[in-house]
């Protein structure tokens, strides 16, 4: 695993990295980092673009501490940005995203 994995790996574990849904279409990476700068040391921001570089609506904020995520997350989730209240939640990686949701269609 290179350095890199490593660092996004331990980012997931530690609950450091927040998903961040119904963005504004003139959000990009610097205003989002902008965003969330109160609530502690922004260590990358990334909205997420399509192939014709269109904003795709969300992105990820990644904290150095566990405790300015959590305290992001409980200020702006729910928060009006222009026309749009903002979803947050911390991240998950593709795995665990796809096993929590087999687990609640094996519930129905």
């Amino acid at each position: 695993m290179t350095t890199s994995s490593l660092s996004k790996l331990s980012r997931y574990e530690q609950g450091t990295n927040l998903y961040v849904k119904n963005i504004d279409d003139i959000v990009n990476d610097e205003k989002l980092k902008e965003m969330f700068a109160e609530f502690g040391d922004v260590t990358s921001s990334k909205v997420m673009m399509n192939p014709e570089g269109l904003n795709k609506g969300f992105g990820f904020v990644s904290y150095s501490k566990p405790e300015e995520a959590l305290r992001a997350m409980n200020e702006m989730n729910g928060k009006m940005i222009r026309r749009k209240p903002l979803y947050i939640a911390f991240s998950q990686r593709m795995e665990e995203m796809r096993t929590h949701l087999q687990t609640m269609l094996s519930h129905m």
